[in-house]
C-alpha cells in the first residue's frame, strides 16, 4: 500500500509543500506549491522571528492547496517530512496544548545580546499578535548578565506590559549551562530555571481589561497539521538577536 507523505520546506524567502505517494522505495510527485515572499527586501536579510512569522502566515494556504491538487486529505496523510535547515519549519511542527516544555541551554554574552526561548500560539495567522499569545519562556538580555526573564503577552497585557519576572543567578548566566521550563495546565502557566520555580501566572492575575489567551478552545486553529484540529497549540522557536540592549 502506498504511503501518502507532505514534505514542506521553507527558507527565508519562500514556502514550498509537495505531496508524494511513496510505494516499494520509489516516490510519485502528486504536486508541488511554492510560494514566494518578500522577507529578504523588507527586512534586510535573514530575520528568524519575523520569517518564522511570515511563514506561520502562509504556510497553511500552501499546504491546503498541494493537498487539494493532489486530490488528498489531511486525514490521508501518513508522514511529514520537513528539512532541517536552512528553512525554518522547526517552529511549525514542534507544537504542545499543554505538557512541559524544556531546553538546556548554554547561552552567549556580551553587550547587544538577546537570546530568547520562546512559544507563540499556532493560530497566529488568523489571530494576530498578541491575541494568538507568547509564553516567553527565557529571555536573556546582555546588559543585565546575572538575570533572566520568563513572560507572558497577551490581548491586554503585550510588549512593554507583559506580565514577567526575573530569575537572578547570582553570576553570569552564560558561565554556564541552564535549563529552562514551563509547566503548562489549563489556567496556569509555571516558570523554572534549574527545577527552581520562580513565576506563575493564572487569569486571575490579568491586568483589568487582560484575557486569558493560552487554553484550548480559546481560538480556532487554521494550522494544525501535527495535532488534532480541535486542540488550540503552541509552536516552540529559538533566536538569538542583538539590540541596542
Amino acid at each position: 500500500m502506498a504511503e501518502l507523505v507532505l514534505g514542506i520546506e521553507t527558507s527565508c524567502d519562500e514556502t514550498s509543500a509537495a505531496v508524494l505517494s511513496v510505494q516499494d522505495g520509489r516516490a510519485l510527485l502528486r504536486s508541488l506549491v511554492i510560494l514566494s515572499q518578500d522577507v529578504h527586501r523588507i527586512f534586510g536579510g535573514v530575520v528568524p522571528e519575523l520569517a518564522s512569522r511570515a511563514h506561520l502566515r502562509t504556510i497553511g494556504p500552501v499546504v491546503d492547496q498541494a493537498l487539494r491538487e493532489a486530490g488528498a486529505a489531511r486525514e490521508e496523510l501518513t508522514g511529514i517530512a520537513a528539512t532541517a535547515g536552512p528553512g525554518l519549519i522547526g517552529p511549525l511542527l514542534v507544537g504542545f496544548t499543554y505538557g512541559k516544555v524544556e531546553a538546556r541551554m548554554k547561552l552567549p554574552a556580551g553587550a547587544g545580546i538577546w537570546p530568547a526561548f520562546w512559544a507563540l500560539g499556532t493560530d497566529i495567522a488568523t489571530n494576530p499578535w498578541p491575541a494568538c499569545g507568547e509564553i516567553d519562556v527565557m529571555e536573556f538580555i546582555g546588559k543585565t548578565p546575572n538575570l533572566t526573564y520568563g513572560t507572558l503577552h497577551g490581548p491586554g497585557y503585550s510588549a512593554a506590559k507583559g506580565i514577567g519576572k526575573s530569575f537572578d543567578f547570582g553570576r553570569p548566566v552564560a558561565d554556564d549551562f541552564h535549563t529552562y521550563t514551563i509547566i503548562k495546565r489549563p489556567n496556569e502557566i509555571v516558570w523554572y530555571v534549574d527545577g527552581v520555580e520562580y513565576h506563575r501566572l493564572s487569569p486571575d492575575k490579568l491586568p483589568a481589561g487582560g484575557s486569558w489567551a493560552f487554553d484550548a478552545g480559546s481560538a480556532r486553529c487554521a494550522l494544525r497539521y501535527t495535532h488534532r484540529p480541535q486542540d488550540r497549540g503552541y509552536s516552540l522557536g529559538f533566536r538569538v538577536a542583538a539590540d541596542a540592549r
